[in-house]
């Protein structure tokens, strides 16, 4: 399981991941941010304020515990 070293705001709703693989990409969360669950995210200055929880090894927000990495497998171009 990929485990996620950093994490950049980009624009929109599109971040710049480092994976303790070495992969990095941009990550557009656009269709990922389904449900009653992220619409804390759906305001951009909140997105904005995305963190990498050093502990759990994946990104957080100040609304939003955690994100799943698994989301990330496969889409990072």
């Amino acid at each position: 399981m990929l485990h996620i070293k950093s994490a950049k705001y980009l624009s929109g709703y599109k971040l710049w991941i480092a994976f303790d693989d070495g992969t990095s990409g941009e990550v557009d969360l656009t269709n990922e941010l389904k449900g009653s669950m992220f619409e804390p995210l759906k305001g951009l200055a909140e997105f904005q304020n995305v963190t990498v929880d050093p502990e759990l090894e994946t990104i957080i927000w100040r609304k939003l515990r955690r994100f799943s990495t698994r989301v990330f497998e496969g889409i990072a171009e």
